[in-house]
């Protein structure tokens, strides 16, 4: 024992310690302004390795690879509670022309190519928006298949391009595309 705040005792029952970097109180809890455990760094706020981070406090959130902020241009994961008290998460790069998947609080958003390989029915949505922020780029949604190739939509401001021929059923259709623009109905009789 040296003096209240820096001892090693025994009270008969419990080891108690208590230094200028940790302590171990009587409950049983360690309680540490920092160190390391294997290879964990801590500090009052913060538990990290690496590329891994767990934050506490008033904006708590985990971090992975570069990213340090909901916000941030760093390429990584991040979620947690923003800045301004939302939960949000992002994955990606969030910069201006990085591809990114985010949460923020109230809509998903995704910039870049969006791949699946399954049907994406079953949602239920009031609106599809292509190009959210209004670029003046040429808009192209691709509907592409291992067998009879790709077909591409094309906007580029004044015309809605199709590079295939569109056909709205197999008994009437009309069909519309890059090869001649066809109108075929058949009486029903």
């Amino acid at each position: 024992y040296n003096d209240a705040n820096n001892y090693f005792k025994f009270d008969g029952s419990k080891v108690l310690i208590k230094a200028d970097n940790f302590e171990i109180d009587s409950s049983g809890n360690l309680i540490a302004t920092g160190g390391t455990i294997a290879g964990w760094e801590i500090s009052s706020d913060k538990i990290s390795s690496d590329q891994f981070r767990i934050i506490s406090g008033s904006y708590p959130s985990i971090e992975l690879g570069d990213a340090d902020a909901y916000d941030g241009t760093n390429v990584g994961i991040w979620m947690g509670r923003d800045t301004d008290g939302i939960y949000k998460w992002r994955v990606g790069d969030v910069s201006e022309n990085g591809e990114y998947i985010r949460w923020t609080g109230s809509q998903l958003e995704i910039n870049g190519v969006i791949v699946t390989g399954s049907d994406i029915g079953g949602t239920t949505s009031n609106s599809f928006t292509i190009n959210t922020d209004k670029s003046d780029a040429n808009i192209q949604l691709v509907f592409d298949r291992t067998t009879g190739g790709s077909a591409t939509f094309t906007w580029d401001g004044s015309d809605l391009a199709l590079d295939k021929t569109l056909k709205l059923n197999s008994g009437n259709w009309i069909g519309l595309g890059s090869s001649a623009a066809q109108i075929k109905f058949t009486d029903a009789d």
